[in-house]
């Protein structure tokens, strides 16, 4: 069934088609296990079966807490019968469990009712190879019904539940096999927590395709050398990773003619990087989980910094000012885009409309400028942006600043609000062993503006959601209580109101 030509409400049929179409063609590639079409319609639909019969109901939402390759093989599962599936996100807390009906994991947790939780152990697996393959599928109630939750923390840093529709799917998986999909075999780093990551694995199963699995650096590269896969994608920070393993490798990757990168900021550094080890042509897509792709971008362009290229064909994009009127060219404002199909921002029990999304128009928390020639280039997150005693800082750039010092591996800038009321800078960083960025403090004040940053912390990792995204709240957090632990400090207090 041919994608954006489903004729039941139920992305379901796309995989049953596949499998009746080359049940012996290879459906999903995981590090320890792979299934052609036909084993992957018999395990789903025999694990639609044992959520049938253990209680799940269309329309339910269920969270899944499993590896990656089973997260995957549950995906279909869950459209058989017409459920909201989702991932559950990590920072989500224990709070989180309100927002489901039931959850799927290793290990019951005693932050969810027992009799709502599926136990994925030895036992349930036995049970699942006992279900018949002749249940029918149930069907969702239309094309604008919801059969997917991603979790968005772009704008807040609070995962914030978006329904994704079935015609939502269905317009971004053509979207995705017209622009991205032109280089085959085509690989995501991203996991399904991000939409980009559910979108590639949408679109994978709709349309006959293999899906690639993640899994760690060495083990996406040993699927990429054995498979000769031709493009990679992944956020930054992903790809950044996946680089570094290569070279330590010491392997081209020959097979590899694409790197697209999608979600979030792309240093200079890492184009050299890519450049350097694999020899790909670059592709960059400014996107955002509520309003999918808005830009794209060739780096062989020789972008300025910021530069995301130019706006999708299906896409309207404004600069605005505070009282969202237009501006003019070359002047900054706040980013906001709409196309055909947007996401569906009211679900179920969360009533509450998204401040994302306002007359139809997507907010993304971004601003920037439109150049004559029609190009979109980045400024800062509204909300990212710091205002240092009337300095004003991109913290964004002073990440790919930091991870450009000798020895620096990864760094992240957060603003902060200091005992006394005044607004702060803290920089985390990862260094190899015997690298203080304080030997740097000069050069850091010098990009800061004139402005002394007040911690220089050095820390395992830097805190990144599925995108790759740095979240700044989070860091922010753990940092205040470190800081606090340690009180010695003269600025240690209370730390509040971290930027996000």
């Amino acid at each position: 069934m041919p994608l954006g030509q489903l004729q039941q409400f139920q992305p379901f049929a796309h995989l049953a088609e596949q499998a009746r179409r080359r049940p012996g063609s290879i459906a999903l590639i995981a590090p320890n296990r792979v299934l052609t079409y036909r084993q992957l319609l018999e395990h789903t639909t025999r694990l639609a079966g044992a959520l049938r019969r253990l209680g799940v109901r269309p329309g339910d939402v269920v969270a899944t807490q499993l590896d990656s390759d089973l997260n995957i093989i549950l995906m279909p599962a869950l459209f058989h019968e017409a459920a909201v599936g989702c991932i559950y996100p990590r920072a989500l807390g224990p709070d989180a469990p309100d927002l489901f009906d039931w959850v799927l994991a290793y290990q019951p947790s005693p932050h969810f009712a027992r009799d709502k939780t599926i136990v994925v152990d030895q036992a349930f697996m036995e049970s699942v190879a006992g279900e018949p393959l002749t249940i029918a599928p149930h069907s969702y109630e239309g094309f604008d019904a919801p059969c997917r939750i991603i979790f968005s923390s772009g704008t807040t840093g609070i995962p914030t539940p978006l329904p994704n529709t079935i015609a939502m799917s269905e317009d971004r998986a053509l979207l995705r096999e017209a622009t991205q999909l032109r280089t085959q075999p085509f690989m995501t780093l991203l996991i399904p927590t991000s939409a980009s990551g559910y979108i590639a694995a949408y679109t994978a199963f709709a349309t006959g395709d293999t899906y690639y699995c993640p899994g760690t650096p060495q083990e996406s590269i040993a699927i990429i050398r054995d498979n000769y896969v031709a493009g990679v994608q992944g956020s930054p920070a992903q790809i950044s990773e996946f680089v570094e393993a290569a070279r330590q490798l010491h392997d081209p990757l020959d097979s590899v003619e694409l790197i697209s990168l999608v979600g979030g900021h792309v240093s200079a550094q890492l184009v050299t990087a890519i450049r350097e080890v694999l020899g790909a042509r670059i592709v960059g897509y400014y996107a955002a989980t509520g309003g999918g792709m808005a830009a794209v971008t060739d780096f062989a362009d020789g972008n300025e910094p910021g530069d995301v290229g130019v706006i999708m064909d299906d896409v309207e994009l404004e600069i605005v000012d505070e009282s969202d009127s237009p501006v003019p060219v070359n002047e900054v404002g706040a980013i906001r885009w709409r196309r055909a199909v947007m996401a569906d921002v009211r679900f179920g029990r969360h009533q509450t409309l998204s401040p994302t999304v306002r007359d139809g128009w997507f907010y993304p928390g971004d601003r920037g400028r439109l150049t004559r020639e029609g190009r979109l280039v980045l400024v800062g997150r509204s909300a990212e942006l710091l205002n240092l005693g009337g300095t004003t800082l991109n913290p964004a750039m002073l990440d790919d600043f930091l991870r450009s010092l000798p020895g620096v591996i990864d760094a992240a800038a957060i603003g902060y609000t200091r005992a006394s009321g005044l607004d702060g800078l803290i920089l985390a960083y990862v260094a190899e062993a015997g690298v203080d960025l304080a030997q740097f403090r000069d050069a850091i004040r010098n990009e800061c503006m004139g402005v002394t940053p007040d911690h220089l912390v050095r820390v395992e990792a830097i805190t990144r959601n599925a995108a790759g995204k740095v979240q700044r709240r989070e860091m922010g957090e753990a940092l205040a209580e470190r800081l606090l632990a340690s009180s010695s400090s003269p600025v240690a207090g209370a730390v509040r109101n971290v930027v996000t």
